[in-house]
């Protein structure tokens, strides 16, 4: 939907258009890329076959610019993924859905880390008294990763 074709594009139209008055956003921008069809990203290849579609029609059919359609497609801009801190989707959030109505699967996936993150700290402190090596969870750092960050799915 983003009409710029380049990074260098959509930045300059953020500069001198939308929102303009020399706006430069002061988080990461990524070129554009497929989300759907027969050049999309590995990512959203795997996103999607994670996490069933939040709709089941198409609308529009032909304004759409992709072929081949398939029912796991993203249907618009602000559909959302929620990434568990190991990097499997845990959810994926239909475009009207407000990043707030999140909020409790967020909690749900952070107390999760807590109890991962306090496991592993048992185990290495077990593991360090025993002279046995940590596993690799002992060092992990935990993180949350609501994805598409930006609003519009394009991005990554």
């Amino acid at each position: 939907q983003e009409p710029g074709a380049t990074l260098e594009e959509i930045t300059n139209g953020m500069k001198h258009v939308r929102p303009g008055k020399g706006f430069e956003p002061n988080f990461p921008l990524y070129k554009k890329i497929e989300t759907n069809g027969k050049g999309q990203h590995p990512l959203y290849e795997y996103l999607k076959s994670a996490c069933p579609s939040t709709s089941s029609k198409f609308y529009r059919t032909s304004r759409l610019f992709y072929e081949p359609l398939d029912g796991r497609d993203i249907r618009w801009n602000f559909e959302k993924f929620l990434v568990d801190g190991n990097g499997k989707p845990f959810k994926r959030i239909h475009p009207n859905q407000l990043p707030s109505t999140m909020e409790k699967d967020v909690a749900l996936l952070v107390q999760r880390l807590r109890e991962n993150a306090t496991t592993a700290t048992n185990a290495a402190t077990t593991a360090a008294t025993t002279e046995e090596a940590p596993t690799a969870n002992a060092t992990a750092i935990p993180r949350i990763l609501p994805f598409p960050f930006f609003p519009i799915s394009g991005f990554t």
